[in-house]
């Protein structure tokens, strides 16, 4: 699971957005994890309620250290903000992870890599391998390309290896390998980022949504 921020006790906070840099995929004890290998910075935007007014941020952290196994680990910091973000040593560094979080993309999108379509559900969601396929198209030669889905809290969703062929359309297995009770497949909106080399895209939608063929 990605890293859990939560911004409960800031004061004179309207919105504080974080932005995740593109991950990657690794094996992790025999099991496909995702994640940072190195260090990484994430860009935080932060909208104040009063702009005359200073902010105090203050942020609590979960998320996981892993090497052999995974650790859960919490941390906590207060930040009083100024009103004009300061010049800094580190303006370069959160730049170069900026650029790499994925852009937001609609279903279909007329670019170099996109997703165009994910399949209906196939097999059984009570047995723990309900699945559907995910489609897209790239231009180029990318390197290596991993795809990750996401669902509501509750859903853990397990995507296989990118299979992309010499026309330049991939395919993807996703699993859906839990999820809450009760809850409707068709209607759930789930987010793929995919990731090719230094490219890095986001889709939202649901089951069986597809582009038209051209």
């Amino acid at each position: 699971a990605p890293p859990v921020f939560s911004y409960s006790g800031s004061d004179n906070v309207a919105e504080a957005r974080m932005l995740f840099p593109a991950p990657r995929k690794f094996d992790e004890g025999g099991a496909a994890a995702f994640g940072y290998d190195h260090d990484v910075i994430f860009p935080l935007r932060v909208t104040a309620r009063d702009a005359t007014r200073p902010v105090t941020l203050h942020v609590n952290l979960v998320y996981a250290a892993c090497e052999k196994i995974c650790i859960p680990v919490r941390a906590e910091a207060q930040l009083p903000l100024p009103q004009t973000p300061p010049s800094g040593p580190f303006e370069d560094a959160l730049a170069a992870f900026e650029a790499q979080v994925p852009v937001k993309q609609a279903l279909g999108a007329d670019a170099a890599l996109t997703i165009t379509g994910v399949h209906a559900l196939e097999g059984d969601l009570a047995a723990g391998n309900g699945h559907f396929s995910v489609v897209g198209r790239l231009a180029g030669k990318p390197g290596r390309l991993d795809l990750f889905a996401e669902g509501p809290e509750g859903w853990y969703l397990e995507a296989g290896p990118v299979q992309a062929a010499p026309d330049g359309t991939f395919v993807a297995l996703v699993t859906i390998a839990a999820m809450p009770k009760g809850s409707d497949v068709a209607a759930t909106l789930f987010t793929f980022t995919l990731v090719a080399g230094d490219q890095a895209i986001e889709v939202e939608t649901r089951l069986d949504a597809k582009t038209a063929t051209p």
